[in-house]
């Protein structure tokens, strides 16, 4: 049974569209909803998964894979419901929507959410990321991590920027203090 919460085009069984990417040679497009309760999961819906110029490009490159975490459990699948939570967990999902390209063994290359600008838009930074993720992976993904590491010692030098500060004026006050007084001796 195809649960109710999933949109046409997308199937809730995550195993079973790994299989039939890696057979077809494809990657994988999952969705991590909440479909009865997340606005920015409702307009990605409506805004671009459940539109035929995002489906019939999309549908070319990926296998669509819609995993949902409603309030309402009734509307998922028996897969769904067994299954579901595992699925995000597994994938680090923290917040809603989370939309993952999974490579056919399963391994998440890129992250998105929703993004304005519409099913076309969309489909083509699908298209792209899958055309360049291996390029970002080598590339990108390792100066931004270096950069990462840049950032607490950035916070600690403007912490400590901002404390030399405060000494500054406090000991420029106190030398104002001594010639004030050495003025007035």
């Amino acid at each position: 049974m195809l649960a109710v919460s999933t949109p046409a085009g997308f199937t809730d069984n995550l195993p079973q569209a790994l299989d039939k990417a890696k057979a077809e040679g494809k990657m994988v497009f999952m969705v991590c909803s909440g479909s009865d309760w997340c606005m920015w999961c409702q307009r990605l819906e409506q805004e671009v998964l459940s539109k035929p110029a995002f489906l019939d490009t999309a549908t070319n490159f990926f296998e669509l894979v819609y995993i949902d975490m409603p309030q309402d459990k009734s509307r998922l699948s028996e897969w769904g419901l067994a299954h579901n939570e595992e699925v995000c967990v597994k994938y680090g999902v923290r917040g809603f929507p989370s939309c993952y390209l999974i490579d056919a063994d399963g391994k998440a290359v890129q992250q998105l959410g929703y993004e304005q600008g519409g099913a076309e838009r969309y489909a083509e930074r699908l298209k792209f990321l899958k055309d360049n993720y291996q390029d970002i992976e080598k590339y990108i993904l390792p100066l931004a991590n270096k950069l990462d590491q840049f950032i607490p010692k950035m916070n600690e030098m403007a912490k400590q920027k901002n404390g030399l500060r405060k000494v500054a004026v406090v000991y420029r006050s106190r030398s104002e203090e001594r010639v004030s007084r050495n003025a007035e001796t």
